[in-house]
């Protein structure tokens, strides 16, 4: 009963999902632009990309100079004039507010309007709630909530100048659930969530549509965070990453093989363009969902935290610890 519940039930999402990137969507606007916030790796950058290979004007937040460089190296000469890099750490407001001059300047200059924000900006810290440094969690606070909320808030007035327009903030099944291990960073995504929520119904009667969309594991720089390894993808050793606080050491194997296990299922994650095409159908869409989940591992264990109890789900959660042997 169950099974043939679950199967109908895949089967009605995954007709919803092709009918509705088909026939649900719109070309870009010809005079719209999209700021995106962290668009020097990941996903971010991803996004800018394929935004200004649509013909849209895009507004790429970088924190660094050097960042911005890098972008335009990489988006070549065939998008020149499309992308725009914005000196914007979303944790200082002094930036968020040159962002919106230089932006709105832009834009007058062009004759243009706003037709996007995406909030994309996020960083991650593994580790147990009881010993991650408490400067590392409101770090992370101040990255992936309040900096999508004031940039927002900031960005707002301009969204309502466009006939239609869109405010968009990447979370993630962290943004769902408490993941072991990485629960300090899903606390921060479960607040974007539901500001994410607030900001839909107060806006409802505007112009302004407000999606989610929670990606699961797609290879990209926060994986090898999550991992543990450093950009060349060789094991951490610095002294700030060792464990010797006795609370620490009751946990650092568990730690240890949770990053192990995400190590290891890299192989099997998808890339960053999979999500940039859910992106892209939310964006231009006549009807963008309130949320959208993208994944197979985030996709199982949505359906599952609905059908099974909590110490299920729970161990569900903990998989790892059978799984890492085999991968």
């Amino acid at each position: 009963m169950i099974l043939c519940f679950l199967l109908s039930a895949g089967a009605a999402f995954a007709a919803r999902k092709y009918l509705w990137e088909k026939y649900a969507v719109f070309e870009p606007p010809a005079n719209g632009a999209v700021l995106i916030t962290g668009t020097s790796t990941g996903f971010g950058k991803i996004f800018a990309l394929d935004l200004a290979r649509r013909g849209m004007l895009v507004f790429a937040g970088v924190r660094k100079r050097a960042d911005g460089e890098k972008l335009l190296a990489d988006a070549g000469s065939n998008l020149a004039g499309k992308v725009v890099p914005v000196i914007l750490d979303v944790t200082k407001r002094e930036d968020i507010d040159a962002a919106v001059h230089s932006v709105k300047h832009r834009l007058d200059a062009e004759g243009k309007k706003l037709f996007a924000v995406v909030n994309n900006a996020g960083l991650s810290v593994v580790g147990a709630a009881e010993n991650v440094p408490m400067d590392k969690v409101r770090w992370m606070f101040e990255v992936n909530f309040w900096g999508s909320y004031e940039v927002s808030r900031a960005f707002l007035p301009m969204l309502r100048e466009s006939p239609k327009s869109r405010l968009v903030f990447i979370t993630s099944y962290a943004g769902l659930a408490g993941i072991p291990w990485v629960s300090t960073y899903c606390s921060t995504k479960h607040a974007v969530e539901a500001i994410a929520d607030g900001f839909r119904a107060e806006l409802r009667p505007t112009n302004v549509k407000v999606s989610v969309i929670e990606p699961g594991f797609f290879e990209t720089e926060i994986i090898t965070t999550i991992a543990g390894k450093n950009a060349e993808g060789e094991a951490k050793t610095d002294e700030k990453s060792k464990i010797e606080e006795p609370v620490a050491a009751h946990y650092a194997k568990e730690v240890a093989r949770y990053q192990s296990f995400v190590g290891k299922f890299r192989k099997y994650m998808q890339g960053p363009e999979h999500v940039s095409r859910l992106l892209q159908s939310t964006l231009f869409s006549y009807f963008p969902p309130a949320r959208a989940i993208i994944g197979m591992d985030v996709t199982i264990c949505f359906v599952l935290s609905w059908f099974v109890p909590e110490w299920l789900n729970d161990l569900v959660l903990q998989a790892y610890k059978t799984y890492d042997g085999f991968l």
